[in-house]
């Protein structure tokens, strides 16, 4: 039996990668940009730009921000980055405090590095932890509520947290570990912040900054 059910899991996986490979070769430009150089790496930045946050991130003076598993990896750099265009607040999203508080203070660290010790602008940055478990429905619900309590716009959400499990471990709601964490975690809460990211995009809301 666990034979057969191997067999059927490759047969699946083959048939994916078979799937992927015709819908590149019949949409040949679509595969080149997914998978080769950029024109602007092969003429050596002769051709098009490359992205700089520097650059390429505009002010967001008066945005409330929220980036999910904030305290490593990607989205440690992408608050770092974003913290650098003076946002109001941003939110780091993530499981554990402690880790959360520790990303904290070095992308402070940082950014006083940056701009100058004693610097207003850098001391300025207001980066608040919200716990949030992406396998728990009712931690998701608590963490959309805490943000809610306190801000009455979000203007940039980034669904950065996931995980890569070997293991076949499941969700409290009985999902599989990587399916429940990066897809129906980050569904929910996107579902429980939308009335406020529709409400923060709305033209009659572009006068508004975080209090």
């Amino acid at each position: 039996m666990a034979s057969s059910a191997s067999r059927s899991t490759l047969s699946q996986d083959i048939g994916a990668v078979l799937g992927v490979v015709a819908h590149g070769l019949c949409n040949p430009a679509e595969l080149w940009t997914a998978v080769g150089p950029t024109p602007n790496e092969l003429t050596c930045g002769l051709i098009g730009h490359s992205f700089r946050p520097e650059r390429d991130i505009p002010n967001l003076s008066g945005k409330a921000i929220l980036v999910t598993g904030g305290n490593t990896g990607l989205g440690k750099e992408t608050i770092l980055q974003l913290a650098r265009h003076n946002p109001a607040r941003i939110y780091l999203a993530a499981r554990n405090q402690r880790k959360a508080e520790s990303a904290i203070q070095s992308i402070k660290q940082e950014l006083l590095a940056a701009k100058g010790a004693g610097s207003a602008a850098a001391e300025a940055v207001d980066i608040q932890f919200v716990q949030l478990d992406l396998t728990s429905f009712p931690s998701i619900r608590q963490a959309a509520e805490t943000f809610l309590q306190n801000n009455t716009r979000l203007d940039i959400l980034v669904l950065n947290a996931g995980v890569m499990a070997e293991a076949a471990v499941t969700t409290p709601q009985g999902h599989e570990i990587q399916f429940g964490t990066n897809h129906i975690g980050h569904f929910l809460l996107t579902k429980l912040f939308l009335p406020t990211l529709l409400k923060t995009a709305s033209p009659s809301a572009s006068g508004e900054e975080v209090d």
